[in-house]
């Protein structure tokens, strides 16, 4: 009978595949890294409460926060709002009464709220009539003039989700129909919510968030992607004051230190040299008794310091897509760096912040304001030309305004020579655009007749010799 050995088992020696050490494992030099799934961050936090504190807090003492929160939405609100399509009297009374209401300070503390907070909501402040409830949906068709009483700020502290469907086929599915507001259910419709543009709603938190808990389903704060980073910049600044603090270091190197202790019992020489360090820290100088004393000041190192905070200003303003210009006031800097590519991305930006947060909210604020104004009836039939208009956020300098005027009025003169507008249309464009003003009539304004040259120079030639070498042709070839 044939007897079977156990066979032995192979030593596998290569690295990637034991896990042992090597490239590619743990034991690389710390090389292989994972996500933190906790961190002092409040992001991680499942106190949502305490969450919104630190931001606050941040945001109230941090120069570096509230700059982060506050540039791009006084940026947006920065122009003012052009309203066109409605009669002057009637947009006069709208203006009025927004300004009354405060409507561009509200906006603005929503707008900053949802970006601190991830969230935030107007409140229309309005009568309710013929049975109406906070929790039905607002029919415009029921406002009364003067029911439009005011436009308040709710923060995200008052609100919570009453009604959430997980129905991925419904019609509203993860999207706010109605918030509780300290326990008053309220439908969506009678306010402008900031959702703060979650890219997660309510309902798929479940997915990868199970650590944490988002009572609304807002979005985060713009400080929680880098909020590592901007406690590593105020760090750094304390540690820098503190360098500069402790800018450098007097050593007293004294021969035979031991023996000169155990020679001294009541360490009179030692109180000695102590109170002569003091002397030369705090005064600068001291004077001496003793050959076996050598002074050596050590000197702090400050090549660094100021590139580092600076760089941590760059990654701040980066992160947030703020061109440092505008961050921090200062200057482009680097070969052919002129800094408007970044200031031109910066504001189109902005102007995405407009047309998407901005424009909406005015828009179902002003209709609010005209129907309790005006009426339903009559707002829908002055409004039926309303559009919301803004300047441009990037202003042009002297030279090229010039030239794009230039180009406007050979536009226009062009068109009225080929005879596709008149001639008191083009005058009238030319005024609408603030480019020509004149008192004469169309036609002669667009007229150009020809130079009368016959007070120049008392009707004689400027130019003698002009023309009378052409008189004979010419007989000889030139060089």
């Amino acid at each position: 009978m044939k007897k079977f050995m156990p066979r032995r088992s192979r030593r596998i020696s290569n690295t990637l595949t034991t896990g042992y050490n090597g490239a590619g494992t743990t034991n690389d030099f710390n090389a292989t890294q994972v996500t933190g799934w906790s961190s002092l961050s409040p992001y991680y936090s499942n106190n949502f409460l305490y969450k919104y504190q630190v931001y606050a807090n941040l945001y109230e003492t941090s120069w570096e926060a509230r700059k982060i929160i506050d540039i791009p939405v006084d940026d947006a609100m920065r122009k003012p709002t052009i309203i066109e399509g409605l009669p002057l009297a009637v947009e006069q009374r709208v203006r009025d009464t927004w300004e009354a209401m405060a409507v561009d300070r509200q906006l603005r503390r929503a707008m900053k709220q949802e970006r601190l907070l991830g969230g935030a909501v107007l409140l229309a402040i309005m009568e309710l009539q013929n049975g109406e409830k906070l929790d039905t949906p607002l029919n415009n068709k029921n406002i009364l003039q003067g029911d439009f009483k005011a436009l308040n700020v709710v923060d995200v502290s008052k609100l919570s989700r009453t009604r959430t469907h997980w129905n991925p086929f419904a019609e509203d599915y993860d999207r706010i129909a109605s918030l509780s507001i300290d326990g008053v259910e309220v439908d969506a419709s009678r306010m402008v919510v900031f959702d703060g543009n979650s890219l997660f709603g309510r309902n798929t938190q479940r997915i990868l968030q199970n650590f944490r808990y988002n009572p609304l389903g807002f979005g985060e704060s713009k400080l929680a992607p880098l909020y590592d980073t901007i406690i590593r910049a105020l760090g750094t600044q304390q540690a820098a004051f503190q360098l500069i603090s402790r800018a450098s270091s007097l050593v007293l190197m004294v021969n035979n230190l031991r023996d000169l202790k155990a020679l001294d019992g009541n360490s009179g020489a030692e109180a000695a040299l102590v109170e002569m360090g003091r002397q030369l820290s705090i005064y600068n100088n001291a004077v001496v008794s003793g050959k076996d004393i050598q002074f050596e000041n050590i000197s702090a190192s400050f090549g660094s310091v100021p590139e580092l905070l600076l760089s941590y200003m760059q990654f701040i303003a980066a992160g947030y897509d703020i061109p440092i210009s505008r961050f921090m006031g200062e200057a482009a800097k680097g070969l052919n760096a002129s800094g408007e590519g970044d200031s031109r991305n910066y504001y189109d930006m902005v102007d995405s912040i407009i047309s998407q947060t901005r424009k909406p909210a005015e828009r179902k604020i002003l209709d609010w304001i005209g129907i309790s104004l005006y009426g339903y009836s009559a707002w829908k039939t002055l409004s039926k030309e309303l559009t919301l208009d803004y300047e441009p956020l990037w202003n042009l300098d002297a030279v090229q305004q010039a030239t794009r005027d230039e180009i406007i009025v050979r536009m226009i003169v062009s068109m009225y020579q080929a005879q596709m507008i008149s001639a008191e249309s083009a005058i009238a464009e030319l005024k609408a655009r603030e480019l020509f003003e004149t008192d004469m009539e169309a036609e002669q304004a667009l007229m150009q007749p020809a130079l009368d040259e016959s007070g120049l120079m008392d009707g004689k030639n400027g130019y003698p010799d002009y023309g009378q070498n052409d008189q004979k042709p010419q007989t000889e070839p030139t060089a």
